[in-house]
């Protein structure tokens, strides 16, 4: 039924989806911000491979962005997946990256896999269309026509030159700013940041992190470390909440030095934000 389903043109996603993405009320989820995104119907949720999120059919290649014929799901049955993974090395060739998913859902995709990601929700525009290729030890490469048209350095307040996607700038320097005004600058430590823009899976994961699109840094490391409360200003905390970003240390297993653009914030815009 469910296939049914993505033969129409609906998208079947993984069950741990289901509730965690902005449907409107008709179950169509729109992928990006802009108001002529494309919308597919949510027809169905499923147990999918580890490495698979969502299901759609091909009438949706060129509207994602993503190339015909480029992968091949098998399914080995009783037989390990490795005995498999030679038998298709001869016949597909080496340059073709052959990985076993039960393998890479816990440490990693084969170097030279091409992936893409198409970010949805309130930063879409910040990211668009995501290619990259994986390089092995937790990290990617991300299509170097991406890079030149997202990611930029400029000056910010209190840090200095940073590295970020470039839509996140304009709001990031309003919240350091602000920061500055309100007297707790020194709060924020330059010699203990820890970088925006950096490719890469979360750590132990195939998940894309957020410093892959330059949506995050890193701040006042010493002291706010996974798994602690942390010790960093909570009212610098609230400003940068208050520009759009969220907080690492309101996740279940905290990551207090981590901040990452939760929605985009246009600076002068009074509705926009809150006091």
């Amino acid at each position: 039924m469910a296939w049914d389903r993505v033969a129409g043109g609906e998208v079947a996603l993984k069950k741990r989806l289901q509730g965690r993405l902005p449907l409107d009320s008709d179950d169509f989820l729109r992928l990006g911000s802009a108001d002529d995104a494309p919308r597919v119907h949510v027809g169905a949720y499923v147990d999918q491979q580890p490495l698979i999120d969502a299901v759609v059919n091909e009438t949706w290649i060129d509207t994602l962005g993503m190339k015909r014929d480029n992968a091949m799901l098998v399914r080995t049955g009783g037989t390990a997946p490795d005995r498999v993974q030679d038998r298709l090395t001869d016949v597909l060739g080496k340059d073709a990256a052959v990985t076993p998913v039960d393998k890479a859902s816990r440490i990693g995709l084969d170097p030279n896999t091409a992936q893409v990601a198409v970010v949805t929700g309130t930063v879409a525009d910040a990211v668009g269309v995501f290619r990259y290729t994986v390089i092995g030890g937790g990290r990617i490469a991300p299509e170097p026509a991406w890079v030149s048209s997202h990611i930029s350095t400029e000056a910010v307040p209190i840090l200095g030159s940073m590295t970020c996607n470039t839509l996140m700038f304009p709001q990031l320097k309003a919240a350091l700013q602000e920061i500055v005004d309100r007297g707790l600058a020194s709060e924020i430590h330059p010699d203990e940041y820890a970088g925006c823009y950096y490719p890469r899976f979360i750590a132990g994961s195939t998940t894309l992190s957020n410093h892959s699109f330059g949506l995050a840094f890193d701040i006042n490391v010493p002291g706010n470390g996974r798994g602690t409360v942390g010790a960093i200003n909570r009212d610098v905390v609230q400003i940068f909440k208050d520009w759009g970003f969220d907080w690492g240390g309101d996740w279940s297993y905290t990551d207090p030095m981590h901040f990452e653009m939760a929605q985009i914030v246009t600076p002068g815009g009074a509705a926009a934000r809150s006091d």
